[in-house]
């Protein structure tokens, strides 16, 4: 969802969700969670332009520079740099809580 929804309001609205399963889920580790959203919306927001404001602001800057990205160029750039990164996350999860998986 991070990679349609900019990261900043999608954490900030993930964050009671979090809280909220933290607590209602059994024997869970809430740090898991945390770090899930963390990890998941930092790298999320890379998959689309879209996705992080960071994105935008470059976008703008490369446009007054005479170079346009256009949304399409810069998912085929963003979206394995997003998978390759949610892997990667998702493979230091499994080690750093091994016993939740």
């Amino acid at each position: 969802m991070s990679a349609i929804v900019d990261n900043i309001p999608f954490t900030a609205t993930m964050l009671p969700i979090v809280a909220y399963l933290s607590q209602v889920i059994p024997d869970v580790e809430a740090n898991i969670l945390w770090w899930a959203l963390a990890l998941g919306a930092c790298f999320g927001g890379s998959g689309t332009l879209i996705g992080a404001l960071a994105n935008v602001v470059t976008s703008g800057l490369a446009e007054k520079a005479g170079h346009s990205i256009t949304f399409i160029n810069f998912m085929k750039a963003g979206l394995p740099v997003m998978i390759v990164t949610m892997l990667i996350a998702t493979l230091w999860m499994v080690f750093v809580f091994p016993h939740i998986m």
